[in-house]
């Protein structure tokens, strides 16, 4: 409760998402990670949407042929390559594509 305080209206909690985006609060209460390193690549447009209140609980960069060394993106065996479409799931569980009609950044 120290670390979130005591939101109170669905604006507190919005508030709570955003920070965690910006990697100004380092938890959630149901996420005791902090925002992943290649999260970096999209925070900006995730606090956005956070903050109109699209509450964002799973998303990822859009990745084009990253080795899978790389020690942002990359994952699998060491020869290999990443390719990943950007994707965000919103805790009403739709997924929007960041730049979508759904989705413009302001």
């Amino acid at each position: 409760m120290k670390l979130w305080g005591e939101p109170k209206a669905f604006s507190d909690i919005s508030a709570l998402f955003t920070q965690f985006c910006k990697k100004k609060l380092s938890a959630l209460p149901w996420s005791d990670q902090p925002v992943s390193g290649e999260t970096s690549a999209i925070a900006p447009e995730l606090a956005k949407m956070n903050k109109l209140g699209f509450l964002t609980i799973n998303s990822q960069p859009a990745v084009n042929g990253a080795r899978s060394d790389d020690p942002m993106f990359g994952w699998g065996p060491s020869s290999g390559f990443v390719y990943q479409k950007v994707r965000t799931l919103r805790a009403d569980g739709w997924n929007v594509t960041l730049g979508s009609p759904a989705f413009r950044p302001i």
